[in-house]
């Protein structure tokens, strides 16, 4: 249930990566005045730091994990497993 957030913020870090770099930097200081006054080495940190959060939460949800095969028995004899 983790993965959505950490799309999420990796989208997010990639937009604010990209507000740092000097072509879009103009665009995005042009539709938010603020980002213009920020040094472009902050605005840069910044997001790389939402960008690995990201891709921390992503790498630590367990939801890609395998449930593990349990046996199906009939009587003492193990007839097949199946996913539990």
């Amino acid at each position: 249930m983790q993965k959505i957030p950490s799309y999420i913020l990796i989208v997010i870090g990639i937009v604010i990566l990209l507000a740092g770099v000097k072509p879009t930097n103009t665009y995005f200081a042009s539709l938010i005045p603020l980002l213009g006054s920020i040094n472009y080495i902050i605005i840069i940190v910044i997001g790389a730091v939402v960008l690995a959060v990201g891709v921390f939460l992503l790498r630590s949800s367990n939801s890609g994990k395998q449930a593990p095969e349990v046996p199906i028995y009939q009587g003492k004899n193990v007839v097949g497993y199946r996913r539990g």
